[in-house]
């Protein structure tokens, strides 16, 4: 008799330990998100008026959120290991992108130009870690319901976001204050109905949040050329040639 070949899908991770560090894995992750926090000083530079700092600051808040969002998945399950491992890779090069358009994110261009870069970027990075949590979640049906309910919110926020991203003026600005909105009011509902994501430890919470907060203030003293767009001598600068030269 032949022995038939069995696929084997890839087990959900169990949750880690209640008492665990940060791993450099996740250092190098909060790396990038820094290096994004720089493209947004970079945007607000040339133009420091209120409307300038407010657009900064709704892009500032949505990367926050993102961030949050993995630091929660990590203190979950650990994020070096497996698929979960192969997913924050996805979620760094989807980070990387946006970081990379950032400084063009409200100037609306033919083709993909910056603000649709920025966009299309935070839906993968959003989509990746609730695909990921769902499924690190197995064990847990609350959970699963409850990320469930926060992805169906989410994904009615994203839509102004893209619609705005297609849009120039108010209505660009219009819609993605609608989007920011929808997808911090989901949170809140999602915790309302659903109930809190469990934190799992304590201790790796808390070190993450102070290992970022170095890595930002550190950042203060990195070169000006990494974060600042150069000037292209064209008439419309594109959002790969102005910061891919950093």
């Amino acid at each position: 008799m032949g022995r038939e070949r069995v696929r084997r899908r890839p087990r959900a991770p169990r949750p880690g330990p209640d008492e665990r560090r940060v791993t450099p894995f996740e250092i190098f992750f909060d790396l990038v998100f820094v290096f994004a926090l720089t493209r947004i000083m970079a945007l607000i530079e040339p133009h420091p008026t209120p409307a300038g700092m407010a657009k900064g600051l709704l892009l500032l808040v949505l990367l926050w959120v993102a961030w949050l969002s993995y630091t929660w998945l990590g203190n979950h399950t650990p994020a070096d290991v497996g698929v979960v491992r192969g997913g924050f890779l996805v979620a760094m090069a989807a980070l990387f992108l946006a970081a990379l358009a950032m400084p063009q994110a409200w100037t609306p261009g033919p083709g993909l130009d910056g603000p649709l870069i920025v966009v299309l970027a935070y839906v993968v990075l959003r989509a990746v870690h609730l695909t990921l949590f769902h499924w690190a979640a197995a064990g847990d049906p609350e959970l699963r319901a409850g990320i469930r309910f926060f992805a169906c919110v989410n994904a009615v926020g994203w839509v102004p976001l893209l619609l705005g991203a297609l849009l120039d003026g108010a209505a660009h600005a219009a819609l993605w204050v609608l989007g920011f909105a929808v997808e911090v009011a989901g949170q809140r509902l999602s915790y309302a109905r659903r109930g809190a994501w469990p934190l799992r430890s304590p201790t790796h919470f808390a070190e993450r949040y102070g290992l970022v907060l170095i890595i930002s203030l550190g950042s203060r003293w990195w070169p000006r050329e990494w974060a600042r767009p150069r000037r292209s001598p064209s008439r419309r600068s594109s959002p790969w040639r102005s910061s891919v030269s950093w």
